[in-house]
Parts: C-alpha cells; structure tokens; sequence
C-alpha cells in the first residue's frame, strides 16, 4: 500500500513540474519561435519631432514567449553624423564589436508577453537603430529617423539662385548665391565633357555651361539650374583647341632657329674674310702677279 501511495505522489510531482516547465517554454519548440532573417536591412520608420512610436518585435503582433530585451545604436541618415548604413550587418550579430545602449520596454512590467517598445516625445537624439532580442536572438532591428520637417510641404527645401542664366564678358568676377531656407547640406556641380576640366576662376569662355545647387535635407532634395555664359572680343569655341596644334610647331622652331643664327653667323664670317682680302690687295698693289 505505502509502495501505491509513493509512487502515486512521485507521478503527481513529475506531472506538475512538467506542466510548469511546459507553461514556462510553451512556444520554445514551435517552428515559427526563431524567424529566420532573410535581410540585413532594418525596416526604415520616419517621424518628426515631438511624435510617438511603437516597435514590435514581430509583423503579426504575436508573441514567441520568455521577455524581449531592446537595444539602441545612435546614428545618423544623413551626413551629419555616423551614417546607420555602416552598422547595417552587425546589427545582426549579437557578438559583434558594436556597443548598443540596453534600454526596456515601458510596458514590460505590465504584461508579461509584451513585445512592443513605446516611444514618445522623439527629439533627433532618438534618430539610429533599435533591434529586439528575445532568448538570445535577434528578432527585429528598425532604422527610426526622426526629423524637423516630415509631411510639410509649405516647409519643404526652397533654393535660390541668383543671378541666374547670366551673360557676362571676359575678365569678369561672378559670384552665384545658393540660398535655402532651412539648414540643408548644399553641393554645387558643373556639367562637363566626356573628358571632364577643372573649373578655372579667370572669366574665360571655357567656364561658360550649366552650374547646378543641390540642397539636400532628411526630407528631399532640390536641385537649382544656372546657366553661364562668357562671352568675348571676336573669341570663337574653336579656337581655344586649335591652339593646342600649335605646340609641336613650337618646338620644331627651336632648331629651325639655332640653324638660321649658324648659317648668318657663318655668312658674316665669310662676308668678313673676302673684305679683309679686298682692303689688303688695294694697299699692297705690287703683291699683285
């Protein structure tokens, strides 16, 4: 009877450890727990300052058991800072040389299988990477990008160009103004040949084409069109590569000349000589045969 009674207590305990157990990891052998990653490019979100978001770890909202851990990597879209692209692959590799920022989930005390990362009141110092950890695995990683000016289009980047399409003569100081009217990042390029040239600041003809400002922000890209034209005293297009031709023709004067200075040197020699005979016949006539 003892014997019944003990092994009956030892199967009750064996059955509700492994109830508990089960309760505990209920989702750690099911197939879709551990997602595989099939890109290494996060999922890109925009907003603006002063706006809230919530990140989840999963598409569907669900949930794949134990806690989520979330972590942050300040860096920056654009140029003023770190670029995120260049922690785009580490950020997929928990044992990468990287430092992340651990932050927590606001709601995480709340609900047990909450996945969800709130957060409100963004300022550009939130701007960077956050990826979701659960059990030791990487389930998400979001690029957030927060911005000053995010769907305003009265806000958006205006460029000013002036002067624009000018004509101006040889010899000329031209300065062109870009003005935007937010902080952007602006690049000036000049059209050029297939060859390609450098720019020289003299107001010749070959500075004449198509100058272009771009202004470029988190939001957009503008771009301003200016054409310059040199213009001078009887100067053709031609003419300043038809010169180039007149290079070897340069360096084949050099020995045409020294020749030319050999020969008249030598015609004075002999000019010289055949007087200095004639002066001495005439003073000594009896030499004479």
């Amino acid at each position: 009877m003892s014997i019944i009674f003990l092994y009956t207590f030892v199967l009750l305990f064996v059955t509700s450890n492994s109830q508990k157990y089960d309760d505990e990891n209920i989702l750690n052998d099911q197939p879709f727990y551990h997602p595989e990653i099939t890109s290494t490019k996060p999922k890109i979100i925009r907003i603006g300052i002063q706006s809230n978001v919530t990140l989840t770890c999963s598409d569907d909202g669900s949930s794949y058991g134990g806690h989520s851990k979330w972590q942050f990597k300040p860096c920056s879209f654009d140029m003023k800072g770190t670029l995120c692209e260049q922690f785009y692959d580490n950020a997929y590799q928990l044992g990468s040389r990287d430092r992340w920022i651990k932050i927590h989930p606001r709601n995480s005390s709340l609900y047990r299988y909450s996945y969800d990362l709130d957060i409100t009141n963004v300022s550009r110092t939130y701007s960077g990477l956050y990826r979701c950890i659960v059990n030791n695995r990487i389930q998400r990683v979001y690029e957030v990008i927060v911005s000053e000016l995010i769907n305003d289009k009265d806000k958006m980047s205006k460029i000013v160009i002036n002067p624009k399409n000018i004509t101006i003569p040889t010899n000329t100081e031209l300065v062109i103004r870009c003005s935007v009217n937010n902080p952007s990042s602006i690049m000036w390029f000049k059209e050029t040949d297939a060859n390609g040239y450098d720019i020289m600041y003299d107001g010749h003809y070959y500075n004449s084409g198509v100058y272009v400002c771009v202004g470029v922000n988190e939001d957009s890209i503008k771009t301003e069109v200016n054409v310059v034209t040199v213009i001078g005293y009887n100067w053709e297009h031609h003419t300043s590569f038809s010169l180039f031709f007149l290079i070897p023709l340069a360096f084949a004067l050099v020995p045409i000349t020294v020749w030319l200075c050999y020969f008249r040197k030598k015609r004075k020699d002999y000019d010289r000589q055949r007087m200095k005979l004639m002066l001495n016949a005439r003073t000594n006539p009896s030499s004479r045969v």
